[in-house]
């Protein structure tokens, strides 16, 4: 019989869990391989209506052993491997509904919530949960983390691009979070102090954090807790997975499109992020776009913070 990815969770009412790439809060639905095998996603379907079992297709994809997968049930019908997955259709949390994951073939149903989920409460998650492992919760970038940054002048000085992990980035400054300036409450690391090269001149920085991952198996969710003003663009190992304030397109002297400030006792803001296909085991890159809304702004901050759950993996996988 051959191995089956599975529906582990849903989120219906999404008020402030997980923003998509939009900035949007939206409904969204959680795949697992729990296998210690590769799954192909193609052809298998998701949908809320039982008599539509072929509703929404996945893309040609892969889900790593233990891996987990976030697909937006957003209304947006988004089928590209390569990015954030979005539903034709969109979950009601009020009363309902019907939900369920569907083979290649059309017909075989994996798993399915009939006839209809439970009500749901907001920003609350429903669904089988994980049945074994010990679940543990690792910071690998922590407020002081060590990253390399520049303050870019023109789209030539920096070549290539510096959102990948291959990028050369031995030429650029090195500091550590948080980096800014007018936050004399908030912990500018060492080096992090943007004074010069920014406040009231450019409006732009670019940074790149390493951190480790030891085996991506044992890893069910990422979430990047951001302290910011005014806006931002992060990407891992060079696909974007969160944004807040940021213009359509990111480049050298890109400014925020809205503002944002944050107090010294505000908490950060938290943005569930989408890693399958994208994390790998040992070295990874977040890489950061931080932005004012001015090129003479009077103040800027840039503080990522990344939180990692894992499980255990059992011996049975």
């Amino acid at each position: 019989m051959p191995a089956n990815p599975t529906i582990t969770e849903f989120l219906s009412i999404n008020d402030s869990v997980l923003a998509d790439i939009d900035g949007e809060f939206n409904d969204w639905i959680e795949l697992h391989n729990p296998t210690s095998a590769t799954i192909g996603l193609g052809g298998y379907y998701l949908t809320d209506n039982d008599s539509n079992l072929t509703k929404w297709r996945l893309p040609s994809m892969n889900l790593s052993p233990g891996g987990y997968l976030v697909v937006f049930a957003s209304g947006k019908d988004r089928q590209v491997a390569s990015a954030e997955l979005h539903t034709n259709f969109k979950l009601s949390g009020e009363g309902g509904e019907y939900l369920a994951l569907v083979a290649p073939d059309g017909v075989t149903i994996i798993n399915e919530f009939a006839p209809n989920f439970p009500k749901q409460f907001t920003d609350v998650s429903y669904g089988t949960g994980i049945s074994s492992g010990k679940i543990s919760t690792e910071t690998p970038i922590t407020t002081g983390h060590e990253a390399s940054y520049i303050v870019p002048k023109s789209g030539e000085v920096i070549g290539g691009d510096w959102r990948l992990p291959k990028y050369n980035d031995d030429d650029w400054n090195v500091g550590k979070t948080a980096f800014g300036f007018g936050y004399a409450g908030q912990p500018i690391g060492e080096g992090g102090d943007m004074t010069d090269p920014m406040r009231r001149s450019h409006g732009t920085l670019y940074l790149r954090l390493p951190f480790h991952v030891d085996d991506i198996a044992e890893v069910f969710e990422m979430n990047l807790r951001m302290k910011y003003d005014d806006g931002f663009a992060a990407y891992l190992n060079g696909k974007l997975v969160a944004q807040q304030n940021a213009p359509t397109t990111i480049k050298f002297d890109s400014l925020a499109t809205g503002s944002e400030e944050f107090n010294d006792d505000d908490p950060f803001k938290s943005f569930r992020i989408a890693f399958s296909g994208h994390l790998v085991t040992g070295k990874n890159i977040l890489a950061i776009c931080g932005m004012n809304q001015s090129h003479k702004g009077s103040d800027f901050l840039i503080l990522p913070e990344l939180e990692v759950r894992l499980q255990e993996l059992s011996e049975d996988l």
